[in-house]
């Protein structure tokens, strides 16, 4: 079964998502969301979380080890330090996983227009940069 079924994580941002647009006040900008959101996407989960969350489930199509699942499954952020230190108590040098970049697409329907927000987080902290941004017209608001 395809879905966020087994994903604690993915149960975590849907949940986080529909609670910052119940609240989300009329008239934010495009800008104001992505801010929001990239909040969301910065976390990482604990074990305390993850058991909130019904704790991690393997992923029966994932070619994955089990340990390096639960490791995936702390995101939306995966922290990169987080993969290399598993990585090694399973006796590997390192994981070649981890959050590179985030990324927020939105579309307007008062500005008839979506958005493509970008950053990177590919660096030792994992620290984000810049947002890099692209907006396109609807195709009708092109006419």
């Amino acid at each position: 079964m395809c879905g966020d079924a087994p994903w604690a994580k993915s149960r975590h941002l849907r949940a986080g998502v529909a609670s910052l647009l119940a609240v989300l006040p009329t008239g934010s900008s495009a800008e104001e969301l992505r801010e929001s959101l990239a909040a969301l996407l910065s976390e990482s989960l604990d074990d305390g979380a993850l058991a909130a969350l019904g704790g991690t489930a393997a992923y029966p199509a994932s070619p994955l080890a089990e340990w390096q699942e639960a490791v995936l499954q702390r995101g939306p952020l995966v922290s990169r330090r987080a993969c290399r230190e598993a990585a090694q108590a399973h006796g590997q040098d390192d994981m070649a996983y981890g959050t590179s970049s985030q990324t927020v697409l939105l579309s307007s329907a008062r500005e008839r227009r979506a958005f493509f927000f970008q950053r990177s987080v590919q660096n030792l902290e994992q620290a984000a940069g810049e947002w890099e941004a692209w907006t396109v017209p609807w195709p009708d608001a092109a006419e």
